[in-house]
């Protein structure tokens, strides 16, 4: 038995037809996070899925604007949990789809760029604190080796050279640009979109040390204005260009409004306990893939001279050639970070500033790891902990078992005879890292992609690959 529930009530369904649930792996989206969905279907038209509606199946009612809650369940167990959106009324009744609404996940702040986030501000304090707790604060003030800072116009006010310069256990004349922590930004954007962040990334180690390199200066201001020192990109874009990065999974509970940031090498590594050898008629058909070698690239900062051409740390990464027609699988990033003089990012950058009418200045995403203060000085850098922000180093760090499993992988697509049960825990949205993202079946462990899920009729094809 099939049934809809819409906030709280049981919708009257059609009989004799069934219904396709489309779901999808986010360890497998690279370029796109996309929820469980079922396209256009039609609740017939009657009294109760009326009343559901606020009764706008009547001429004179208007629409009542609101998000439909829904359940959709199977042989008495939920398999899933998102929202309807109603988008016609006729005289056969409600036309309707089902959706995890990730689309729309962080509200009115969907398509907002940090920049322009009401991430609040604070006084400048009057000392400049040179070895902040990275677990606890904003910002902090790393020392970045600028010449380009003020453009040509540097020597008219004795500028050395120097962001955030410190000496002698204090900062002395010149720009004073705060980084912001990754760890920070992520959590105020969970409290102002109304939503927990959490997972593996959120509470690593070497992420607690992540900052946002900027070039907006404090010149001329009395606040710290946050939003000003994040890159103009929206929320959905900065989480995606972070998930190609680190090799991350993005998993969203749209009922309990959580994202779980989960490293994809971690999942890979744990042990495949379901043996579904049972549920799978034998399975002899399969496709290779092709571009089974990874291609790990970043965008760089075009506004940054220092990088014409591209230096030797920020070429990108390609999966050594095994075999003649192994192709490469790209994966891009809009992150990158700095070169290092010595112990010194340095970078040749015009800045923001209200000086020399500098106001309407860019800078791209780019990160670094804060070091603390490090023989008398504010440290950052582009590597930390024996990992370095170089695609090298990445792929070897973060995509090292996503790169063997697929150059090692082929896919293949089957049905399976499924229980309710079964459908419920390879919900990997919901689940997250407890769903049941990898099955055994056969002598093979496979990773469970695409899933398409008829019902009532329970016909259910699994799109599977080859760990």
């Amino acid at each position: 038995m099939f049934n809809l529930t819409i906030d709280g009530k049981t919708a009257v369904i059609s009989q004799g037809k069934n219904y396709l649930l489309q779901r999808y792996n986010p360890m497998l989206d690279f370029d796109s996070v996309r929820g469980a969905k079922m396209l256009d279907f039609v609740l017939p038209w009657c009294d109760a899925n009326n009343k559901i509606f606020s009764n706008y199946g009547h001429p004179q009612v208007r629409y009542n604007f609101k998000k439909y809650y829904a359940e959709l369940s199977f042989a008495g167990r939920v398999i899933e949990r998102g929202f309807v959106q109603l988008k016609s009324v006729s005289s056969s009744g409600f036309v309707v789809f089902y959706t995890q609404n990730l689309g729309e996940i962080f509200g009115d702040y969907q398509k907002t760029t940090l920049n322009m986030l009401p991430f609040g501000s604070e006084a400048i304090p009057g000392v400049l604190n040179a070895n902040p707790d990275p677990m606890t604060a904003k910002f902090c003030f790393p020392t970045i080796e600028n010449p380009a800072f003020y453009g040509t116009n540097g020597g008219s006010i004795s500028y050395l050279g120097f962001v955030n310069n410190y000496v002698d256990g204090a900062y002395t004349a010149g720009p004073k640009v705060p980084m912001m922590f990754l760890r920070y930004v992520l959590k105020r954007i969970g409290e102002i979109c109304d939503i927990k962040i959490k997972g593996s990334f959120f509470s690593d180690l070497r992420v607690q040390r992540l900052i946002l390199y900027n070039t907006f200066s404090l010149d001329g201001a009395t606040n710290i204005s946050y939003a000003n020192h994040l890159p103009e990109i929206s929320i959905p874009d900065f989480l995606k260009e972070l998930r190609k990065m680190f090799n991350l999974a993005l998993f969203f509970d749209t009922n309990k409004r959580e994202l779980s940031i989960e490293f994809v090498d971690v999942m890979l590594a744990q042990a495949v306990v379901r043996d579904w050898s049972n549920k799978f008629p034998r399975l002899t058909n399969k496709a290779p893939v092709l571009d089974n070698r990874i291609e790990l690239e970043c965008e760089l900062d075009t506004n940054d001279a220092s990088l014409k051409p591209v230096p030797t740390f920020f070429e990108k990464y390609s999966s050594a050639i095994g075999s003649e027609g192994e192709q490469l699988f790209p994966i891009k990033t809009k992150f990158s970070s700095l070169l290092m003089n010595g112990a010194v990012p340095k970078t040749e950058q015009v800045g923001i500033s209200p000086q020399f009418n500098q106001g309407n200045n860019k800078f791209a995403p780019r990160l670094l790891f804060f070091e603390g203060l490090v023989s008398g000085s504010p440290k950052a850098s582009n590597t930390y902990g024996g990992v370095s922000l170089s695609m090298a180093s990445l792929a070897a760090n973060f995509y090292a078992r996503y790169e063997r499993f697929r150059r090692n992988t082929h896919s293949t697509t089957t049905p399976a005879t499924l229980s309710a049960y079964d459908i419920s825990v390879i919900d990997s949205h919901r689940k997250g890292f407890d769903a049941a993202f990898a099955i055994h079946a056969q002598g093979n462990n496979y990773l469970i992609g695409n899933q398409q899920i008829q019902l009532p009729n329970n016909k259910v094809i699994l799109d599977l690959w080859k760990m």
